[in-house]
Formats: structure tokens, sequence, C-alpha cells
């Protein structure tokens, strides 16, 4: 399969999800195998290529899957590997291990959420036919160039590496993984994601400027770890705990007790609750200093026979259950902070100047993240500018602006209101001297707006707000150290006039 630049995509499938529509997961439009519409030749070949190798078991073959055309992630011989697909995979994984509300079981096992990405290439025939201690009932029927042909390179959940070409088999990473009737990605993510937990974690995909994604994510991973099919219980037990200690960020210290308080916060004072979390966390402890798993259900005292007690669910049951609780309200915290700005308004504008002289120190404004994150700080600069705050001072503020007008001199745009030279002049003056540097600031400010009808472009339009701003913040400064400076040269001009008048008044008397 020759490759152009139109070609270099890969091809991330859930060979045991099927769809009945589309459905898009942040930057990735997940549809069925059956659904090529607007694919090119080439991408229709290798999606039809790729569904013919999805196998249950024996000769059972998925009849169609779930697929999303994504960049090309195997670049040179490496996996690169974006943190937006591994957590499409956590999030779908996450969504399918939704436990019974009477026995607790997950509605699917982790398997059946398995991704699989495949990315076209050149394979060798070595890694399709194994030679040693094998027999070839029904070699593949394909021409080998030199031992190579058109191929894909594979990825199963991000861990394992496997080779196939056109007749290849894939079969499930366990030995049955059973097909759901109900099963329907288009319908089952419908409401999970327009409202409720799942909105909110399907915002952190692409959207984590709190940076709580990581965590979350990280706590998902390990929660879908316990609904692997070949985890025990004493495995699935500690692999929980991990996921609860990830996602409250627990500290290493005095763990059951921070753990009673985090969930209790979340969760509120539910009866029992406590007993549940001290009983879990302390079979955790067994589990981690003895390998062995000997009490796994929830005990409940006899009611007035405090030595005697009922043996009830499974603690992991209860487990599931408290976990998926503790995200909703975690995420729907944190949406709701960030609805109200809570980050942003405990942040000075000084720390907001310092971190934009950061940015631009770091790198050209034409990166697009570095041009976001530019913008960002501008706005909450602009937004809270008449909060009374210390620590600012000219020359930080000046300081800033300057390494902004530098960094709009390199990018290669048409500038509408100042020309390269003089923004350049701008940049050079001395921030030390605090007059000449807002009498400059002043000249930048006052300058005419561009007289044409189009709008202006970034990064030319975030600088003039940033110079606005700044001026804002300093004119009084301009103005009084200006009038100090007037007092101080009509001072000086009055002592050389009384000089002089006393010079000539002494030349007199000596005559």
């Amino acid at each position: 399969m020759a490759e152009t630049p139109d070609e270099l995509f890969s091809i991330a499938v859930f060979p045991y999800l099927k769809t009945s529509g589309p459905v898009q997961f942040g930057p990735y439009l997940f549809r069925s195998t059956d659904d090529l519409e607007g694919l090119n030749t080439a991408q229709v070949t290798a999606v039809a290529e790729v569904t013919a190798m999805l196998y249950t078991q024996n000769n059972a073959r998925v009849r169609s899957a779930s697929y999303a055309l994504i960049p090309q992630i195997h670049v040179s011989g490496l996996f690169q590997i974006p943190d937006t697909l591994k957590r499409v995979h956590s999030l779908v994984a996450y969504l399918y291990g939704t436990p019974n509300d009477q026995f607790g079981d997950p509605f699917l096992g982790y398997e059946c959420a398995t991704l699989l990405v495949f990315t076209p290439s050149r394979v060798s025939r070595f890694l399709i036919e194994s030679e040693h201690h094998t027999i070839l009932d029904q070699p593949i029927p394909i021409v080998w160039d030199k031992d190579f042909a058109p191929g894909y390179d594979g990825m199963l959940n991000f861990v394992e590496h496997f080779w196939v070409v056109k007749g290849s088999r894939v079969y499930p990473p366990v030995p049955h993984v059973t097909l759901n009737i109900s099963q329907n990605l288009a319908a089952d993510c419908g409401d999970f994601l327009q409202r409720g937990t799942g909105y909110e974690l399907a915002r952190l995909l692409t959207d984590d400027a709190r940076h709580i994604g990581e965590r979350l994510f990280t706590a998902l991973k390990w929660y879908n770890a316990t609904n692997r099919a070949e985890v025990s219980e004493s495995e699935a037990l500690v692999n929980l705990a991990i996921a609860f200690e990830s996602l409250l960020d627990l500290p290493p210290g005095e763990k059951t007790d921070r753990f009673v308080d985090s969930v209790s916060l979340l969760l509120g004072r539910v009866p029992r609750l406590n007993d549940w979390v001290r009983q879990f966390y302390d079979a955790r402890s067994r589990v981690a200093h003895e390998g062995k798993l000997s009490q796994a259900r929830f005990m409940i005292p006899r009611p007035g026979k405090q030595s005697e007690h009922l043996v009830y669910h499974p603690l992991l049951v209860f487990g599931r259950e408290i976990f998926r609780l503790c995200v909703a309200a975690i995420t729907h915290g944190a949406y709701l902070a960030e609805s109200r700005d809570i980050a942003a308004k405990l942040k000075t504008n000084s720390e907001r100047f310092e971190e934009l002289c950061r940015l631009l120190d770091e790198g050209p404004m034409s990166d697009a993240k570095r041009g976001i994150e530019i913008r960002r700080l501008v706005s909450e600069i602009n937004r809270y500018r008449f909060v009374g705050e210390s620590g600012l001072s000219v020359a930080l503020i000046v300081g800033a602006v300057q390494r902004a007008v530098r960094g709009l001199v390199n990018v290669q745009i048409p500038l509408t209101r100042l020309g390269r030279t003089e923004l350049s002049k701008f940049a050079l003056v001395n921030t030390k001297n605090e007059l000449a540097a807002l009498e400059a600031l002043s000249g930048l400010h006052t300058c005419p707006a561009s007289q044409q009808t189009t709008p202006i472009a970034e990064p030319e339009l975030t600088v003039w707000q940033l110079v606005d701003v700044a001026w804002m913040y300093t004119f009084q400064s301009y103005f009084r150290l200006k009038k100090i400076e007037d007092e101080n040269n009509r001072k000086k001009e009055a002592a050389e006039v009384e000089e002089q008048a006393t010079a000539r008044g002494g030349g007199a008397d000596a005559l």
C-alpha cells in the first residue's frame, strides 16, 4: 500500500463495540465500519481490510465495529500516542464498566472495550509467519516482496504490539468475548456525553485548563483494571484502592483516616459508609502486606450483639459504586468551580504578568498553543484590572509589553498601527528608567488606530490589548513622575536664573 501525504493515517478500532451512528469523543469521530462515507480510496481499502481481520473466536467474524480515522501515530518506527486517545479509551471502558444496580457486576468487562490501533506500513514476513514449532494450516495468500508486504503495525490497548497483513485474523485478548445484544455506542453515549459526569469527563479529553484531567483519568484507568477478566478478587480490590488513592490524591501517611474523611466529605454522612470505607481499606492493607484477601465481604454488626456480624455483599461491589459517585462529585465540583472561574480569581495580575513574561521568553508567539495561553492571560489581566493588589511594578508591566512587542515584530504578518522599526525601538527602552519607559508606553498607547476596515489579526490584536491595559495600570505613575520632573525642571531653571541674577549683582557691586 503506497503512502502519499494524504494517506498518512491510522485507524483506531473498538472491535467488540458496535454503533448505529457516529459518536464524537473529543477530536475523534467514531462510526460503524459499515460507514465509509467521505473516505478516500486508500482509507476505504484499509478500513475494509481491518474489519475483515476482526474475529471473536474460531471462524466467527465480527459483523461491524466502531472505528475512527486518526492522524498517523506510528512514525519512524515509534508509536507516538496522543494522551487524548488514551483518555478516550479509558472513558469508553469506564462507561461500559457501570456496575449492575443489584449485584454490582460491570455491564461489560474491560476486554469488551479493547481498543486496537492499525497503521498502514510494510510488514516483515517473519512477523506474520512464525516458522518455529508451528504448522501453517492455511498460509495467508499474499505475495512477499523480499520478505515484506503491505500490512499494518498494530497496538492493543497501547501496551501490546502486533503486526498483520490482509487476510490475518485478530482475536480478543481473552479466549471468549460476548458481543452484547443491546450494546450500541451511539445510543449508550448519547445521554452520557451530553450531561452529568459523562459530559464533564468528555470535556477533559481536550480542555484540562484546571489540570484535574490527569488525576481523574489515571484513577479511571485503575478502576477499569478491576474489571479485567483475568484479575482475582484480591487484585481487583487493590486496583480499586489505587484508583481511590489517585482520585482523592491521598497523602502517603494516614491514608485510612484521610480516605474516610475524603469519601464522607464528597458523599455526606451516609449511614455505614464509614464502616465500609474502613473495612475496604483494611482488606486492601492485608492484601498488600500478607498477599491474600482473608475477608472480602462487608460485615454488619448484629443489632444488640456487637460481637456477631451479618455477612453481606463483597466489599468490591460497593467499592465500584462508591468510586463512581466520588468521580461524579469531583468532576461536578470542578465544573462548578470552573464555571465561576475560581482558579483565575485566586490569582493576582502580578502573577499573570510574570507568567506572561515566562511564556514570551520561552518561544515565539506564532506557536498555536503558546498563543492561546497568551490570549488567556491578557484577557484575565484585563478582566481583573480594577481589583486592588500589591506587587505590581512598572518594570514588570512594561517588561511584559516589551516582550510581547518583540514577539510581534518576529511574527511574519502585516502590521496595521506601527511598523517593525518603531516597535523595535520600544522593545529596547530601559525599564530601569521608569519615566522613559512610561513615555515610550504612552507613545505606543496614543498611536492612532488603523483606518482599515478589516479586523486586526492575532497576535497583533492581543498585543494592543495588552498595551491598553498596561497603560491603564501605569498612566497615573507616568503623570506623577512627569509632574515631579516638571517641578524639578522649574526649580532647576529658577535656581539657574537666581544664580545668573546673583552673578550679575555681584558684578555690579564690584564696579
